[in-house]
């Protein structure tokens, strides 16, 4: 996978305010504006920036980091190697999902896909060169639905804005999972997702078009390593499957259905009236300079 390099085009005071912003729209509910929209000269490095300070943040609240996602970006193109720079999202453990049953009150347009998380049974100091690497180093293979929520209004968010966003990471519900299969099994992986009774199949998309999932961990605990985040005993890598989409609304049901790894299954919870009065509510915070 390909990593681009660019310098940030803003200083550190505008990261640390941006952050502000948007973990106050994830708390609060509200939309706000894409930031590339106020502010255009924000690139993919300044979205990274900003990513980790809002990590920094939610851990000054009380997060603990328990691992990260991999972001491939929309359906990718013909080949998946030649897309978008994969990006990487954290994960705390205040977005684990416990019961099943997600909150809308506080989400703006979610949306929930199937993912494949990788736990560790050993700690990882150097970069892996193969993928059977990390296999050895899985202790879990667990089934997830992850709770997708970008907190823009409007126009479609570009890169640097889903980066910005931590790719658009609100929740995170885990399967019990399995012992690590066989490296074959995981790239041949696709997930039947149920909505009320409804399939949910995946778009169809040439097999080279999907990164298979242990790839794709394998390039996250590359990141992390490379990054000075090496990956301890119990870090949790979230990768996607091909599987398909759904929209969060009031009162549905998702089952998510890997074969030979388990089920799983959430249902989101009917906020009234107060969800709709909050989306309607006072304007979003200015995010020019």
């Amino acid at each position: 996978m390909r990593h681009r390099h660019e310098p940030p085009a803003l200083v550190s005071c505008e990261h640390r305010r941006l952050a502000d912003v948007l973990l106050r729209a994830a708390r609060t509910g509200r939309a706000i504006p894409r930031l590339t929209e106020a502010i255009s000269e924000l690139n993919v490095a300044d979205a990274c920036r900003i990513r980790d300070m809002l990590l920094a943040r939610r851990i000054g609240e009380g997060d603990q980091v328990i691992g990260a996602k991999v972001w491939l970006g929309r359906p990718p193109a013909e080949n998946w190697r030649r897309a978008s720079d994969p990006q990487l999202g954290w994960l705390t453990d205040r977005m684990l999902v416990s019961s099943g049953a997600v909150d809308l009150s506080r989400l703006i347009h979610p949306r929930v896909e199937p993912r494949l998380g990788f736990l560790l049974g050993r700690p990882l100091r150097e970069p892996i060169e193969a993928a059977s690497d990390l296999l050895a180093a899985t202790d879990r293979v667990l089934p997830c639905l992850e709770i997708v929520d970008h907190r823009y209004d409007g126009a479609r968010p570009r890169l640097a804005d889903v980066v910005a966003d931590n790719c658009g990471t609100s929740g995170l519900l885990l399967g019990h999972g399995v012992r690590p299969l066989a490296d074959g099994h995981l790239r041949r992986l696709r997930v039947r997702l149920d909505a009320d009774g409804a399939v949910w199949a995946p778009p169809a998309v040439r097999a080279d078009a999907v990164a298979p999932p242990l790839e794709a961990a394998t390039w996250l605990a590359n990141q992390l390593i490379r990054g000075g985040n090496r990956p301890e005993r119990g870090t949790l890598l979230v990768c996607p499957v091909a599987g398909g989409s759904v929209e969060l609304l009031p009162g549905v049901r998702v089952t998510a259905r890997f074969r030979d790894i388990g089920d799983i299954e959430l249902q989101a919870v009917d906020a009234g009236p107060a969800r709709r009065a909050r989306h309607a509510g006072s304007p979003a915070p200015a995010l020019a300079h």
